[in-house]
């Protein structure tokens, strides 16, 4: 009977054990990938705003601050010259 007694405190024992691991773990990969997707969005915000600011790209921005559309603003320019010479020539025809 104190066998018996003793694995199953031994059992109970294990398996809290196992469990305050598994939760400290669990809690550790909760934040780091928390802080993986805030710096994730961080350089977006920044390649976004590093697009923007050559000037074709407008993002419309809600309230908080996310993007809600976007507007491309296109520009140009153009110039031409053209020029030409030629010589005129009278062939006579039949009949007249």
């Amino acid at each position: 009977m104190k066998d018996i007694v003793i694995a199953l405190v031994s059992i109970v024992f294990g398996a809290l054990i196992g469990l305050a691991i598994a939760q400290y773990y669990y809690k550790k990969a909760l934040l780091d990938a928390q802080a993986q997707a805030q710096e994730q969005s961080r350089i977006n915000n920044l390649i976004l705003q590093g697009i923007e600011s050559i000037g074709t790209i407008k993002y419309a921005r809600g309230t908080a601050g996310n993007i809600t559309g976007v507007s491309i603003e296109l520009k140009g320019h153009s110039v031409s010259r053209v020029s030409g010479v030629g010589t005129l020539t009278v062939t006579p025809t039949e009949g007249h």
